[in-house]
């Protein structure tokens, strides 16, 4: 972050799940499974969500996507 000088960062990690887009209900399923999985961990990860991390599920043609965010300070160069 340039404007405050704190060190935030993003990582995307991408699955390729070809059954995703086979069909509307295949897509479905995937979106459902995906905010199942986030609400569980939401409870696991609320004080790092107060902190400033946040992780999060998407489901594309191509797959699903996990985001994580945050600060970078960590982190090796």
């Amino acid at each position: 972050d340039s404007h405050f000088k704190i060190p935030k960062a993003e990582i995307f990690v991408n699955f390729n799940v070809p059954w995703v887009s086979d069909s509307p209900q295949n897509h479905l399923l995937a979106k459902m499974y995906t905010e199942m999985i986030i609400d569980s961990l939401r409870e696991e990860f609320y004080s790092a969500t107060l902190a400033g991390a946040d992780i999060g599920l998407s489901v594309h043609t191509r797959g699903i996507t996990l985001t994580l965010t945050g600060y970078s300070d960590k982190q090796d160069k």
